[in-house]
């Protein structure tokens, strides 16, 4: 008896999660390829995504509305000059 609910539990285990993954995806959820969504979704490769096929091209690139209308100013100071050219030859070489 104990040997078939341990087989029993096993199994549940075991067939859960592929069940659990196997399953459509709803709009908004994450997703590969096509099939990965429900019927009338496609999968918007722009987002990785589940979204109506109306939908599925069109990208929202409008910034935030909070968005600065100017940039901002730098925040610290630039960093100080090189003291030499990058291409110059160091005084001593390594023999």
């Amino acid at each position: 008896m104990k040997r078939l609910i341990r087989g029993v539990v096993l199994s549940i285990l075991v067939i859960a999660p592929i069940v659990f993954v196997a399953c459509k995806q709803e709009e908004g959820e994450r997703c590969q390829v096509d099939d990965d969504c429900d019927e009338p979704l496609v999968c918007a490769q722009a987002t990785l995504t589940c979204a109506d096929n109306d939908t599925s091209s069109a990208l929202d690139a409008m910034p935030p509305l909070d968005a600065p209308d100017a940039p901002l100013a730098p925040d610290a100071p630039p960093d100080a000059p090189p003291d030499a050219r990058i291409d110059a030859m160091p005084d001593s070489l390594p023999l």
